[in-house]
């Protein structure tokens, strides 16, 4: 947005984040859902035209979905080349597919975007055939063939600013991936796990974290990493509070987004 003559407080951004963020824990999925009052938020706070700012936030679900491509990748290589008779069969195997399948939707995303396949608005196009919202995707027809172009122009004109805003999701991802380093070095008060149960966490936790089809993923959660700690040799009440301590800090920044 800087690039393209837009600066936007960071107040603004941060508060959009944070309202979306809660949004999504009352919508069906953990990662999908507030994308909407993002935009709106940015738009209406930001000085940010609609389109302007619906572009910006899928720019940020691509950089957000290749970082979370490139750990997954890179967890699921290291737990190949570590892994344990605990997480050999089946569940290795389960990762590994689900890592092609991924690998082949990052790729035709990234495909349509430098072969310009309009994607977005051809997908419209072809509900509207279908009699699905077509009155409403005929009238904004044009609208959102500016948020592709926009998107586009993220791609090709604003190449490094987009670069730098991958950077900064990867921290993200990262802190993510090792969320449970901290409770369990607390807790033992000595380094808790190795490579190859960290890259374990990450693999597995990224996918558990992609599947949430619930609101807030709760009950995935609440069940998936529990499972994931076990698996590591972890003992169930540590994995329990764990889990626990988790949902408490999720939890505070919902209410701050939905305040």
């Amino acid at each position: 947005m800087t690039k393209a003559g837009r600066r936007l407080p960071f107040r603004v951004l941060f508060e959009a984040v944070v309202v979306g963020w809660g949004m999504n824990f009352i919508t069906p999925s953990m990662y999908l859902g507030g994308e909407p009052i993002r935009a709106y938020y940015a738009s209406k706070d930001g000085g940010l035209t609609g389109h302007q700012a619906m572009a910006t936030v899928i720019v940020s679900k691509y950089i957000e979905f290749t970082t979370f491509m490139v750990f997954l990748l890179v967890s699921t290589a290291v737990l190949v080349g570590t892994h344990t008779e605990d997480l050999s069969g089946w569940v290795l195997g389960t990762v590994i597919v689900v890592d092609v399948l991924l690998t082949g939707v990052l790729a035709l995303l990234y495909a349509s975007i430098s072969r310009r396949w309009a994607v977005l608005v051809r997908s419209c196009d072809a509900l509207a055939r279908f009699g699905i919202f077509r009155r409403w995707l005929t009238t904004h027809r044009r609208k959102i063939l500016e948020i592709e172009c926009h998107v586009n122009r993220a791609f090709y004109r604003h190449r490094r600013e987009t670069l730098k805003s991958l950077a900064a999701m990867s921290l993200f991802t990262l802190a993510s991936s090792l969320r449970p380093v901290p409770f369990f070095l607390f807790l033992r008060g000595a380094w808790p796990f190795s490579v190859s149960d960290l890259a374990a966490f990450s693999a597995l936790g990224q996918l558990l974290q992609a599947l949430q089809f619930t609101p807030g993923g709760f009950g995935l959660l609440e069940g998936g990493y529990p499972g994931i700690l076990l698996l590591l040799g972890v003992p169930p009440p540590e994995a329990l509070g764990f889990v626990g301590i988790l949902r408490v800090v999720d939890l505070s920044f919902v209410g701050i987004g939905l305040s």
